[in-house]
């Protein structure tokens, strides 16, 4: 079996995936692909006051989204989709239509319908039927094994095909702070190793699978993607952009027609890739410039997290993982029994995991999918190639 797959999948990407959930630079899990994924880095400042950015980051929106139609919103809870719902609305161009998944672990579609009614745009409301297990299996060959998560848009695929929709990607990486905090920027400029450690724990591998693959050789190639990033202005905000958004966020809604992405117009996109990091670090920076904006919808909160709802599709889970994985581990098995027991979403990354190695260990590379509109959200690469720094 590790010959096998010495010969067709590059394993220290592998090692990498495994811990961190995504693929970094330019590689796959495949030896034979690579993909295109040269970072911009920008690395002059911007010399504004919080408010100039405020005011600054609402004009550049205001402008990139005066260029596009008003077609379909997918619209979540979140800040970055109703910016762009906000701004079409205000601008007195609807959308045709808005659509929101009634995801089982938030409130966004509850967010949404609320927007929606107010605004007098037609919203449509997915709510997934089916195996968790299957939307997991057809998610890993739609992405190329890319994608820890996303198996929810095996169903929202199928309704946007022949759409054209908003993508609000980038937003909250580059301007709400997603994932960052004063403490990590430090760490990641001057405690690199420590902060790679931390980022190659996100997921419990190496509790249920010690050693599996080459742990050093994913904390290399984590370094040596970090240091590409170095000279950026926010150079922790520039890593999750061309690592965690480029590889991982971006597949989520390829399927469509076309999709558009105003975080990504050129002007707005350098202007936010230029803003300091102790502007975005404590997470309300897009916040106030939404709220400067649209002071009239300000009373609609945001989205929350609440615990998952869908214990029963979980437990399912947890029984289709355990019958149907061919990766045996005494560690991986005991927490797919209490999934299956329980139905805890604390332990649905066990099932992600076993039926991730299952399909690996049974692939054939000649046999999967690579088409980049999956493995690298296509319709980002594009906007981003619009990009040059000044």
């Amino acid at each position: 079996m590790r010959s096998f797959l010495q010969d067709h999948f590059d394993l220290e990407a592998l090692s990498l995936r495994m811990r961190a959930g995504h693929f970094v630079g330019e590689r796959t899990a495949f030896r034979e692909h690579r993909i295109r994924n040269q970072p911009l880095i920008f690395d002059r400042p911007l010399g504004l006051s919080r408010d100039a950015i405020i005011d600054g980051y609402i004009e550049l929106f205001r402008a990139a989204m005066a260029a596009l139609p008003p077609e379909v919103v997918l619209l979540s809870g979140g800040r970055d989709s109703r910016h762009i719902f906000l701004e079409l609305v205000t601008s007195g161009r609807k959308p045709r239509l808005a659509i929101s998944v009634d995801l089982p672990a938030n409130n966004d579609a509850e967010i949404a319908a609320r927007l929606c009614e107010r605004a007098g745009v037609q919203h449509v409301v997915l709510r997934p039927h089916g195996r968790l297990a299957d939307w997991e299996r057809r998610k890993n060959e739609l992405t190329a094994f890319s994608a820890i998560e996303h198996a929810w848009m095996v169903p929202l695929r199928e309704h946007i095909a022949q759409m054209t929709v908003y993508d609000g990607i980038a937003g909250d990486v580059l301007s709400a702070g997603l994932l960052q905090s004063r403490e990590l920027v430090e760490r990641f400029v001057n405690e690199p190793d420590r902060y790679a450690a931390g980022f190659l724990s996100a997921n419990a591998v190496d509790r249920v699978l010690p050693g599996l693959f080459d742990p050093a050789a994913a904390h290399a190639l984590l370094r040596a993607e970090m240091d590409r990033h170095r000279d950026a202005v926010n150079p922790l905000a520039s890593f999750l952009f061309w690592n965690r958004t480029m590889r991982y966020i971006a597949v989520a809604p390829v399927g469509a027609r076309r999709v558009l992405t105003p975080y990504m117009d050129p002007a707005l996109f350098e202007f936010l890739s230029r803003i300091p990091p102790e502007f975005t670090w404590d997470h309300q920076l897009h916040h106030d410039a939404i709220a400067r904006a649209y002071p009239q919808w300000a009373d609609i909160p945001y989205a929350e997290k609440r615990p998952y709802r869908n214990t029963a599709g979980l437990r399912a889970f947890g029984r289709d993982a355990l019958r149907s994985t061919s990766w045996r581990s005494p560690r991986l098995a005991l927490q797919l029994a209490i999934l299956a027991a329980t139905g805890s979403d604390r332990y649905l990354w066990a099932a992600q995991l076993a039926l991730y190695l299952e399909q690996l260990v049974n692939a054939n590379p000649r046999d999967c999918m690579f088409d980049p509109r999956f493995v690298t959200g296509d319709h980002v690469r594009r906007a981003a190639d619009r990009v040059q720094p000044a």
